[in-house]
């Protein structure tokens, strides 16, 4: 009897070490491995909680696993591990970033029968490689796609942000240099009858078991960090860049923010016209938040003071013409800080100021979530 299991391979030697500077791609592909590992026919299929192994001390290849590689972890492998381990029988997923790519990927290794007899392991998967169209079962046939069991794509999203929360409970657990106190027992056997009941289309007892799962998640953390925790959704946006997504992005119902000058909006709103009132009525409706300033990112430490305060008088008034009303959060792409600004930025109505170095310049090395940030006059700001 064959035991599926899911394996992820991280380029560290514990998490302790977790890496946390990537650009875009590895860290995409990084973060989703442990998302897709909580896809609820996967977690169905293995009945099994999804483990983490070091990439240069990868497990011994067998059927029925399932091993999930982030491009980060190519160069930790054995030479020719990844090749070898498919010869053996296991299902390996590398060289992907995109999530959908890594979810199609990975549910060619279910195989099209009863998940209860995949998960008690009566039916080993079959053999796969990346490059392959379909899963080929014991006889040789194809697994088509449309047996792959069907969940609701909301639902699916909750499984995976159950793998994302984990993964961010555990690191911040040992960067708090804490001990984990998840019952992974309790936690997992949640997170299997969820993915159970998600495959049965039960989505009240899914959804349930889903909220326990997180709830022991927030009680593992409230236990050695309890402080209220909130996810920035920042939307940069330059006029030279694609923003056919903008307009989409503003009718939908989840808040986010846009980081913008209003010379960068204009230009903008030249070339999508229809832009500027969906942007005008979302941010009267509370599902966007504008961050900005000044008309322009300048220099601004070079500046005189007087040229100072005309940029932001005409970003204030260039605001209020374009979307109606000025934003209550400072914030720019570019080095531009100055000793000044916290009594500026009081000055003309601003409430936060929001600086991480996005584009050109340096800062100090000090990290920073929040502070009261003192200007020379003593004028305080978050």
């Amino acid at each position: 009897m064959i035991s599926p299991e899911i394996q992820v391979l991280i380029p560290c030697h514990s998490l302790e070490d977790f890496p946390t500077e990537q650009t875009d791609k590895p860290a995409a592909s990084l973060l989703n491995v442990f998302a897709v590992a909580y896809h609820p026919v996967l977690l169905a299929w293995t009945g099994e909680i999804p483990r983490w192994r070091r990439a240069d001390d990868p497990p011994l290849p067998r059927r029925g696993q399932l091993i999930l590689i982030p491009t980060v972890s190519d160069d930790w492998l054995p030479h020719g591990w990844a090749d070898e381990a498919r010869r053996s029988g296991a299902t390996v997923v590398s060289g992907l970033t995109d999530r959908q790519e890594m979810i199609d990927a990975a549910l060619k290794v279910v195989i099209p029968e009863p998940v209860s007899e995949i998960a008690d392991g009566s039916s080993p998967p079959a053999a796969l490689s990346q490059e392959t169209e379909s899963a080929p079962h014991e006889n040789g046939s194809s697994a088509p796609a449309s047996d792959i069991p069907a969940v609701s794509p909301e639902l699916v999203g909750d499984f995976l942000s159950l793998g994302t929360c984990w993964l961010l409970i555990e690191l911040l657990t040992r960067k708090m240099r804490q001990f984990g106190n998840i019952d992974d027992s309790r936690f997992f056997q949640r997170a299997n009858s969820a993915a159970k009941a998600a495959i049965a289309d039960d989505v009240e007892a899914a959804t349930t078991h889903l909220r326990a799962c997180f709830e022991m998640l927030l009680e593992a953390r409230e236990r050695f960090y309890p402080v209220d925790c909130y996810l920035l959704d920042l939307c940069l946006a330059v006029p030279d860049v694609s923003h056919d997504k903008l307009l989409p992005e503003s009718q939908q119902n989840v808040p986010w923010s846009l980081l913008i000058s209003t010379d960068d909006l204009g230009s903008i709103c030249e070339k999508t016209p229809e832009l500027q009132p969906a942007l005008a009525e979302a941010w009267q409706a509370g599902r966007i938040s504008i961050v900005g300033g000044e008309d322009r990112e300048t220099s601004l430490p070079l500046l005189p003071l007087q040229s100072v305060l005309y940029h932001f008088e005409h970003g204030r008034k260039q605001w209020r013409q374009m979307l109606g009303k000025q934003p209550v959060v400072w914030g720019r792409r570019r080095f531009g800080l100055t000793a000044l600004l916290p009594q500026l930025l009081a000055k003309f109505g601003y409430k936060a100021a929001l600086h991480v170095v996005l584009d050109d310049g340096i800062y100090p090395d000090a990290e920073y979530t929040k502070l009261r940030w003192r200007g020379v006059d003593g004028t305080l700001i978050d």
